[in-house]
């Protein structure tokens, strides 16, 4: 996959596991929130896998690859107030888990979204520059054929015309001649 599609993928998925926590802290049903923690941990696995991808996808690519260090950062500054915001949700604290989620988990799962657009944005910056470096390439090869194309059509009229000498004297020659 492209490196965006990908990173905006690890941005949805960041996205998607601050809902399944907000739906753990609201509901009262414990299987629920069993399923909705499942979930998390899928969409956390998810998560990683498409981050191991992009990693892959980013060797050479320092400025992008130091933007996802530090989303990945924001994504470790998250896990501790998810912990705390689900067991206190566990243990039926539906305030103190909500404040939790209200004080410390959605800052920081907005610092780790907006840490996930500069990566978006990095990535965007150097495909930008890719494209122009091969544009300026596409036009330099154009450049190219179209100077070797006039030399080898000077240097087709220049050979014609010398055959056409050396053929057209010596029957002009023999014309008057005869």
């Amino acid at each position: 996959e492209a490196p965006e599609r990908l990173a905006s993928k690890l941005r949805d998925l960041a996205r998607y596991q601050g809902t399944t926590l907000r739906d753990v802290v609201m509901q009262d049903d414990v299987a629920f929130k069993k399923k909705e923690i499942d979930l998390m941990k899928k969409a956390r696995s998810d998560y990683e896998q498409t981050a191991q991808n992009l990693v892959a996808l980013l060797e050479g690519e320092p400025a992008i690859r130091a933007e996802l260090d530090k989303a990945q950062a924001a994504l470790a500054a998250t896990r501790a107030p998810i912990e705390k915001a689900i067991d206190k949700s566990m243990n039926d604290d539906l305030s103190g888990a909500t404040e939790v989620v209200r004080e410390e988990v959605r800052p920081a799962q907005l610092a780790h979204v907006a840490a996930l657009d500069k990566v978006i944005e990095a990535i965007k910056e150097a495909s930008r520059l890719r494209n122009e470096s091969a544009e300026a390439a596409y036009r330099q090869s154009v450049a190219l054929i179209l100077g070797l194309s006039a030399a080898a059509l000077a240097l087709g009229v220049t050979i014609a015309w010398g055959i056409q000498r050396s053929i057209a004297r010596p029957l002009a020659l023999a014309v008057e001649v005869a």
